[in-house]
């Protein structure tokens, strides 16, 4: 399903494979439900809701009590994954002693962590919720002992008892008489041992060999008995594991909340995507590596086509993706990377970067990208988010802007909220469409950043200390920003070169 919602690719390109990536789990369990990981469907929004209520509760007892929250971390960390033991019990096969160990250490820690949750009235969880059971871990510590040791103690079967007992009986006589013949050969080194000794010796081994045999039956039936036990709990077993995993991956969400600074989407029924101060965390941190400052991004988006214009280097790439990325992630149960947030659901995320090449059909840039958006279009009906970047830049700007021209007026009609970043002009003032224009350089002091980059090498790094990522909604009458030339200057191309291509725009203007 996840792939029917979002493709592997896409996940990758809008950064959510690098959400993903941080979220710090600490169990087997955790990570089976994270890799088992699917949206909430647009139907879904009261149990998206309930997931994103389980998060704001384990943030608050992160934040409230941490000895309990960092109490079960510690125990978490001593979960191991038990489910091939489980499932060889269900098989009637038997386990080994180490396994038993494993399955009552693993209650005993189940049962501590329940024991913390239990004293949270704060947390209310249902799918965290530790069922008892106080029977089976009596099974497995039949001494009461509360220690999570294990090995066949002798409450399990009076015979193994009695067994032992004559083993230890034997094994002391044994002693005895090997003390015996210790010291007959202390006092003379060439003195034989009496020949009634060593005959006892052959016969107390000979019993204590039977006796071993004995006792490995007796454990043996003792752990297919425990096994079989194990068997009858195995419902209840697995239905905390499932709680342990879940438990660890909602504590996960809640920590990354926590440390992304992120706050919980207002989940709505209508296709509409609003934030302030969106940010995209993969890039976020990235820039934070370098020294530099991420620009948040404020979105308000509705059903039908939005256009994105602006700046070269201007951000539209990273405002696809970070609308994509904030949507998955609402969708996906987690706390989002803003300020605030209002979020749609939707039957499939889409995103198109123009470079989606297919080595294996052989088709070009614009090929591929042509066929993407054709697959996607056979989807209409469905709630879809269609984000395309520089639509049909792969081929000639006149068939590209027709191409383009046309899809925007299928997309116009259909169920989809599709944005599009371009530099075509004439897309962004057709009728019905929503035009956002990044800010770019138009409020810069030009001198003083000319200054600055006379300075470094470094001049990328200048040109986006000083562009303006943020999104601004324009009259549909607006035109695409012509500063690809300003940017070219600012890079350092040669003059010669820019009065060549500025005498050209001023040629086709004519």
């Amino acid at each position: 399903m996840l792939d029917h919602w979002m493709s592997i690719q896409t996940k990758k390109e809008i950064g959510l494979v690098d959400v993903l990536e941080k979220l710090v789990i600490i169990s087997a369990y955790g990570l089976w439900k994270k890799n088992s990981l699917q949206p909430f469907c647009p139907d879904s929004i009261q149990c998206l809701n309930g997931e994103l209520e389980a998060v704001a509760q384990m943030k608050g007892l992160i934040e409230n009590s941490p000895s309990v929250s960092n109490g079960i971390i510690r125990l978490l960390r001593e979960i191991k994954d038990v489910r091939g033991s489980l499932e060889r019990s269900i098989r009637d096969e038997i386990l080994n002693e180490v396994e038993l160990f494993e399955i009552k250490n693993q209650l005993m820690v189940m049962m501590e962590i329940r024991k913390l949750l239990l004293k949270e009235e704060r947390i209310s969880i249902e799918k965290v919720k530790l069922m008892e059971m106080d029977d089976i871990v009596k099974l497995l510590d039949p001494e009461n002992s509360g220690m999570r040791t294990f090995y066949i103690y002798d409450q399990y079967s009076t015979l193994l008892t009695d067994i032992r007992d004559k083993i230890a009986n034997i094994e002391k006589q044994m002693w005895i008489l090997k003390k015996k013949n210790k010291r007959v050969l202390e006092k003379d080194s060439e003195a034989s041992i009496p020949e009634y000794i060593d005959e006892d010796l052959n016969r107390l081994t000979l019993a204590l060999d039977q006796l071993k045999m004995q006792e490995e039956e007796e454990e043996l039936r003792i752990r297919q008995w425990l096994s079989q036990e194990i068997k009858n709990h195995y419902d209840i077993i697995f239905q905390n594991i499932h709680a342990i995993g879940e438990l660890d991956f909602i504590l996960s969400k809640a920590r990354f909340a926590i440390e992304s600074k992120s706050v919980r989407p207002e989940i709505i029924q209508n296709q509409k995507i609003r934030f302030v101060e969106g940010r995209h965390i993969p890039l976020e941190s990235h820039l934070k590596e370098k020294g530099a400052v991420y620009t948040p991004v404020d979105i308000k988006i509705h059903k039908g086509v939005t256009v994105i214009t602006g700046a070269n280097m201007g951000g539209k790439t990273i405002s696809l993706k970070l609308i994509a990325l904030i949507t998955a992630m609402a969708q996906l149960g987690f706390y989002v990377p803003a300020k605030s947030a209002t979020v749609g659901l939707f039957d499939f995320i889409y995103f198109s970067s123009g470079d989606q090449q297919s080595l294996q059909s052989g088709l070009s840039t614009f090929g591929g990208e042509i066929h993407g958006i054709s697959q996607v279009l056979g989807r209409n009906g469905e709630k879809g988010l269609l984000l395309i970047d520089e639509l049909a830049r792969g081929t000639n700007p006149m068939e590209g802007y027709g191409i383009s021209k046309g899809i925007i007026t299928y997309l116009k009609k259909s169920t989809f909220i599709s944005i599009i970043t371009t530099h075509f002009d004439g897309l962004s003032n057709m009728e019905d469409i929503q035009h956002l224009q990044v800010v770019g350089l138009k409020n810069i002091n030009l001198e003083e950043m000319k200054r600055e980059l006379s300075k470094v090498d470094g001049k990328k790094q200048v040109l986006e200390k000083y562009m303006d990522y943020r999104l601004e909604e324009m009259k549909s009458s607006a035109e695409v920003p012509r500063d690809a030339i300003l940017v070219a200057r600012l890079m350092g191309l040669n003059e010669e070169i820019l009065n060549i291509a500025k005498e050209a725009v001023s040629e086709a203007n004519r």
